[in-house]
C-alpha cells in the first residue's frame, strides 16, 4: 500500500490478512484508524501509528 497524502494511491497486490491485535494507522483524513484486516485499506494512509494533534 502507498503511504503519504496526495501520493498516487494504490493497493499493492497482496492478500488481506486478519490479525488479532488492531494495527493503527493515521489516515489522510486526520483520524486514527485501528484495523484488524490489513493488506489493502480502503483509505489513504498518512503514516503508520496514531495521528498526532
Amino acid at each position: 500500500m502507498s503511504q503519504g497524502c496526495g501520493a498516487p494511491w494504490q493497493c499493492e497486490a497482496c492478500a488481506r490478512a486478519v490479525v488479532e491485535k488492531p494495527v493503527v494507522f493515521c489516515g489522510c483524513d486526520g483520524k486514527t484508524h485501528a484495523e484488524t484486516t490489513i493488506g489493502c485499506p480502503d483509505f489513504e494512509i498518512a503514516h503508520d501509528g496514531a495521528c498526532t494533534p
